[in-house]
């Protein structure tokens, strides 16, 4: 799934409402909703986005590429309480889940280490650097001093993943079922794949876009690393 589609799931069950009241408050018809919801629409035009957006208070890219769900988990105490105070409001969802816009706010400098090459089968392959990435940064509201970005190359991983778009990876963050991760081998090379499950000592990793197999691997063959956001082309700046 999308993450525009989990995102707005995650904050209308935040809300406490349901598609139909989320369609007459912000004018979006509510096939439009239903769709973006059931992954039919996965990536909605952004004058479809930007209402939405507002209606609870944080930005339409916010909605199309951040883990709102994840961040939220990671919400200090004090946003937990401010969260439950707000709750009283049933007439206001907006002010209900309003707590995530100044977190969005919160941006810090993500360094991209270089780009990747992904295949059809979700492998990666390091591309020689053709331009100076010294200092070439994409803000994001990602925690820890060990989250990095790279920009990935190429049409594979399409339609989740366009070519010189960015991907925003936290390594020491637990990923969970249905994330994407990048997938790292004892020999040393790397997968961009979605995390199925870990049963039996196996984790079962499935395609990024559909044009291949899930794959079952020993959990002590290889280490897993979160993919926090995908970030559109032309997000990256040389950092001052």
């Amino acid at each position: 799934m999308k993450t525009v589609n989990k995102n707005l799931a995650f904050l209308i069950k935040k809300a406490g409402i349901n598609a139909t009241k989320l369609a007459k408050a912000t004018g979006i018809n509510q096939p439009t909703v239903h769709r973006i919801l059931s992954g039919e629409s996965d990536d909605p035009r952004s004058t479809t986005l930007a209402p939405l957006a507002e209606y609870f208070g944080c930005s339409a890219e916010a909605l199309r590429s951040i883990d709102l769900e994840r961040m939220y988990e990671k919400h200090p105490a004090e946003t937990m309480l401010k969260l439950m105070e707000n709750l009283k409001d049933e007439n206001n969802a907006a002010t209900n889940v309003a707590f995530l816009a100044p977190l969005v706010k919160k941006m810090k400098e993500v360094l991209v280490i270089g780009t990747v090459e992904g295949a059809t089968d979700g492998s990666l392959k390091e591309m020689r650097p053709t331009e100076d990435f010294s200092n070439l940064v994409i803000e994001y509201p990602g925690r820890g001093k060990d989250v990095y970005a790279l920009r990935i190359k190429g049409e594979a991983m399409r339609p989740r993943i366009r070519s010189g778009e960015f991907i925003i990876v936290e390594p020491f963050t637990e990923p969970r079922s249905a994330d994407d991760v990048i997938v790292i081998f004892d020999d040393g090379k790397k997968m961009l794949r979605e995390l199925l499950y870990v049963r039996d000592g196996d984790v079962t990793l499935g395609p990024i876009n559909g044009n291949s197999v899930p794959i079952s691997i020993p959990t002590k063959d290889l280490k897993l690393q979160y993919v926090a956001a995908i970030i559109p082309r032309g997000k990256a700046y040389k950092a001052e």
